[in-house]
């Protein structure tokens, strides 16, 4: 009997993981989860170190495949190295290992991730300054050779914005001054332009972007030390913003928590502070300090934290791994099982100290890793089952009716510790939770910030509107077999013509089976996408269009302009201070929120939620 019972408590949790509702990491450019109760710290950590010591080598976040990148560089005596190494932190012990390896060796090359690929530029070797170009694809762990730069650049500044590659000042041959070049690498036309020059001549900055906004801070020229900060936001060209505190050049800039997070540096000699750049109120204010000084390191953002690899400090050339994240005290789980993500089963959880696991992943099937970042839907990429435009108009259609949201009158379903009653999302996290659409992670957090795979959100979208499961004999995707986890969930919003895949041309650059669509179901879902999900999900009619678009970066010409004005109409999705962020990525919260509304509108199938 004892072990019967031991059965079904083991089967009912298998079951229970596998209905979650989990979604991915959070995107360069967003915020992460908010901070953790007091009881928690933040401050930096010593994660594993990697192999050889060395500096001057590119980083870049793989948010789907939850790995940090650590490419090629310079080690001891100045050799060039062209390793390929990533720390996986999907496992539940996190360490170093090895990808393909960069095809020529160089180091001081600019590196940022694009569409799935981590492209490498320019840069200098033995044999001097470098024009080649390569991309590393995460999702097949391979390189191939992409158009080389219009002239050798070393020492510049690189970063993705809206799919494009930026290269940024840097100089131009061995030992010869510094540039204001801004080099534009289109990832649907693999050509390179000229964009916008800087507004001063620099190399060794730092380049992050943040809400669609490209920033430049620091750096050096013949003058000295830089504490300039440049913005570029894709029109017009560079902005200046508030200076750095302090002049500064040889640092790294990534995200944390919606600001720029600055660290490091030289001005003379090694530093060890960090900076925060709040963009709202254009201030910067001092960060958590680095434990030791540290230049020419490499720095990206993954999920909860932002890791620092390499570089140099007081004592020489370092193979450390650091990350600043917030660390909770341990703590031992209740005997008795925390509220359920579903209405009338339990759940079983581990301790706080467990790494956040996928729910939604069957932990006997985990989804392949893949590439972290959509291709812009545009020019290569039609929507399929476009609506039919009407006449414009300067009327605005009547709003759709739906049922608000009821606070709950009894115990919710589930308590985060992160979604607090007075949020904005807690209604919407709170009705899809106890719904059984969505649920949160193993050391009992929602993790409202996270970003949403595509995959997941097939998953959560077919719950949620309750679609009968399609299970074809035959794919649809090249990259969804039908033993993949989410099979049945990505064939049901297929059939239902809610959620497509993309053109073979796409699935080719990948490393995907030439001549068929893929469905990329480890890429993050970007805030258009899901305005065409909802709209073709509901199939609401045409009730005419406002002379003047909604948002300024949707257009008429925008590939997804009829769905975000038809999803704006019904108010299930809006944007903010006359901006949609077509590009942006889903966030859980706001996924939760944009579900139910669209679900609930008009007596749909969530009508009658509380």
């Amino acid at each position: 009997m004892l072990k019967r019972t031991l059965l079904l408590i083991v089967v009912a949790a298998a079951l229970l993981l596998a209905l979650g509702g989990q979604v991915g990491a959070e995107p360069a450019g967003g915020s992460l989860p908010p901070p953790s109760p007091a009881a928690c710290a933040l401050g930096w950590q010593d994660e594993p170190a990697f192999g050889p010591q060395r500096y001057l080598a590119g980083a870049a976040a793989s948010l789907a495949a939850n790995r940090f990148y650590y490419i090629g560089g310079a080690g001891v005596g100045n050799s060039f190295l062209s390793s390929t190494t990533y720390l996986d932190l999907s496992s539940p012990v996190p360490g170093w290992l090895t990808g393909q390896p960069l095809p020529l060796a160089r180091s001081e090359f600019g590196s940022a991730l694009v569409a799935g690929s981590i492209f490498v530029a320019g840069g200098r070797n033995a044999s001097g300054v470098l024009t080649d170009v390569h991309a590393y694809v995460v999702a097949s762990d391979q390189w191939y050779t992409a158009t080389g730069l219009p002239e050798p650049t070393g020492g510049a500044a690189a970063a993705n914005l809206a799919d494009n590659f930026y290269l940024l000042g840097g100089y131009h041959a061995s030992g010869s001054g510094f540039s204001t070049s801004t080099y534009v690498y289109s990832y649907a036309n693999a050509l390179w332009s000229s964009g916008p020059p800087l507004p001063l001549a620099l190399s060794y900055a730092a380049a992050a972007t943040l809400s669609d906004t490209l920033y430049v801070a620091g750096g050096q020229n013949a003058t000295g030390y830089l504490n300039s900060l440049y913005a570029y936001n894709g029109a017009g060209g560079w902005q200046v913003r508030a200076s750095m505190p302090f002049t500064i050049a040889r640092g790294a800039l990534s995200i944390y928590n919606g600001r720029l997070l600055y660290t490091g540096g030289y001005n003379g000699s090694r530093l060890v502070g960090t900076y925060l750049y709040d963009p709202a109120g254009d201030s910067w204010t001092a960060g958590p300090p680095l434990p030791a000084p540290r230049i020419f390191h490499s720095q990206a953002t993954l999920a909860d934290r932002v890791l620092i690899s390499g570089g140099a400090t007081d004592a020489g050339l370092t193979n450390s791994t650091l990350s600043l994240r917030t660390t909770c005290p341990t703590t031992t789980p209740s005997s008795t099982p925390p509220a359920s993500s579903t209405p009338t089963s339990s759940l079983l959880t581990a301790s706080a100290t467990i790494s956040p696991l996928a729910s939604s992943t069957p932990t006997n099937n985990p989804p392949t890793a893949s590439a972290t970042t959509s291709p812009l839907p545009s020019g290569t990429r039609t929507p399929s089952s476009t609506p039919t435009i009407g006449s414009p108009t300067a009327t605005e259609p009547p709003a759709a009716t739906f049922t608000a949201p009821v606070p709950a009158t009894g115990t919710p379903c589930a308590n985060f510790s992160d979604v607090p009653a007075s949020s904005v999302f807690y209604d919407y996290i709170r009705l899809l939770t106890c719904y059984g659409s969505v649920s949160g992670y193993l050391d009992g957090r929602f993790h409202p910030g996270y970003n949403v795979t595509r995959a997941e959100i097939a998953k959560i979208f077919v719950l949620t509107f309750n679609l009968p499961r399609q299970t074809p004999l035959t794919p649809s995707y090249s990259d969804v077999a039908t033993t993949h986890w989410a099979y049945a969930f990505i064939e049901t919003a297929y059939t239902g013509e809610a959620l497509r895949g993309y053109p073979a041309t796409t699935c080719e650059r990948r490393g995907l089976p030439a001549g068929r669509s893929c469905f990329l179901p480890n890429e993050p879902m970007r805030r258009a996408e899901l305005a065409v999900m909802v709209v073709r999900a509901r199939s609401w009619p045409d009730t005419g269009w406002p002379l003047t678009p909604s948002y300024s970066d949707v257009p008429p010409s925008h590939w997804a302009y009829p769905y975000v004005e038809k999803a704006n109409r019904y108010r299930v999705i809006s944007g903010n201070e006359g901006r949609f962020r077509p590009n942006d990525y889903l966030r859980r919260d706001e996924l939760c929120k944009v579900l139910y509304l669209s679900c609930a509108a008009d007596g749909g199938p969530c009508s009658n939620l509380r």
